[in-house]
């Protein structure tokens, strides 16, 4: 099965092996979560998040980590909540978090305007977990410290980013500064980024 009609053969798959009562393996399970993110299915996929929670599915890393691919799409639809609770999944499963998972929640965060949690998150992945930081990562939560109006620690964010942060996070931060007239604070991060 490949692209979306592999995609729609393996949702009519579930949908006959649950009215079988056989019982999915993990390896459907993925497969599943897969296909509602290649068809954008965010309805079945949330019915099928619904299946693994009620019951009581083996939450073993490789499918909390399909569930947690899903929290971009949720976070994309205005469902960041629930993107985090995936998150919370992924972490309560003893499954490790990735680069990739913490994009994913760090986005969630980033859109529900949840500035503490993603702080909390960006600790945590720098701090306990010691994953290396992707310039898309410093993006994440520069956003967010910039929209709560945190122009200290967004300047100090991006003082620390151990790479230029390029024109992207730079345009991010120097457009809300003009706007509260902070016109010395841009000065200091245009300064940082051509020194």
């Amino acid at each position: 099965m490949s692209g979306k009609e592999g995609s729609f053969e393996a949702t009519d798959l579930f949908r006959r092996m649950k009215g079988e009562r056989t019982k999915p393996s993990e390896f459907t399970m993925v497969s599943l979560l897969n296909a509602c993110a290649c068809l954008g299915a965010l309805r079945q996929g949330e019915w099928i998040h619904d299946y693994i929670v009620k019951d009581n599915f083996a939450l073993n890393a490789i499918v909390v980590t399909a569930i947690i691919d899903g929290a971009p799409s949720l976070a994309m639809n205005g469902r960041e909540n629930e993107a985090v609770q995936l998150f919370s999944m992924l972490e309560s499963s003893n499954g490790k978090p990735d680069h990739i998972s913490f994009l994913g929640v760090l986005t969630a965060c980033n859109r529900g305007g949840m500035v503490d949690r993603e702080t909390d998150y960006f600790l945590l992945m720098t701090e306990t977990i010691k994953i290396e930081l992707s310039i898309e990562h410093y993006s994440c939560m520069v956003d967010v410290l910039d929209r709560a109006g945190l122009l200290e620690e967004t300047e100090e964010l991006i003082r620390s980013i151990p790479v230029n942060p390029g024109a992207v996070i730079l345009g991010g931060l120097y457009s809300p500064l003009q706007e509260v007239r902070k016109i010395e604070m841009a000065k200091r991060a245009v300064k940082h980024v051509t020194d």
